[in-house]
């Protein structure tokens, strides 16, 4: 059985006894930004280098532009990997929607009222955060959703409730 986090917002949180939430409901302090995790990028970064250093041995044996250009390429693909660990997206959440920005890819930005559903996908046995627009909106509707490009501070299944709840607030006044 699933569990229900009904998320309220509250502009003025000065002290939790003026709050009276409901046993099932969280407060949130928004904006709300959080940071993507780092990990990821490291093992990419890794695995390019030695792709590129691969390559670079094949170049220095048997000659060839091809085998030049794939060092080249990975190591290109390296130094992007440690720019994205270096420099990790971010998550902001406000009442108008959310936007994710990072180093290697101008932000992503989405108003609640554009959002039909917000949910949870496994993809490689992890858990991510998939959103569909809703009929009509500039972006074209895909199969399964978008997914939101990082993982992030606060577990996948949480922050996908989390985003759900303000989706459901927020969305009823646009």
């Amino acid at each position: 059985m699933a569990s229900h986090l009904a998320c309220r917002y509250h502009p003025v949180m000065d002290t939790d006894t003026q709050l009276n939430l409901e046993d099932d409901e969280v407060a949130l302090g928004l904006p709300l930004v959080l940071r993507g995790k780092r990990g990821a990028g490291i093992f990419a970064a890794l695995l390019c280098a030695v792709m590129s250093g691969a390559a670079v041995w094949i170049y220095r044996d048997e000659g060839g532009w091809g085998a030049l250009a794939c060092a080249v390429l990975f190591a290109l693909l390296a130094a992007l990997s440690l720019l994205g660990r270096l420099i990790p997206a971010s998550l902001r959440i406000d009442e108008e929607g959310f936007s994710v920005s990072s180093a290697l890819r101008k932000g992503v930005s989405r108003r609640w009222t554009e959002i039909e559903s917000i949910g949870l996908q496994n993809v490689g046995h992890q858990a991510s955060i998939v959103y569909q627009v809703k009929p009509g909106v500039q972006r074209m509707r895909v199969p399964g959703g978008y997914m939101l490009p990082s993982r992030f501070e606060i577990p996948a299944p949480v922050l996908a409730q989390m985003m759900e709840a303000c989706r459901q607030q927020f969305s009823q006044g646009g």
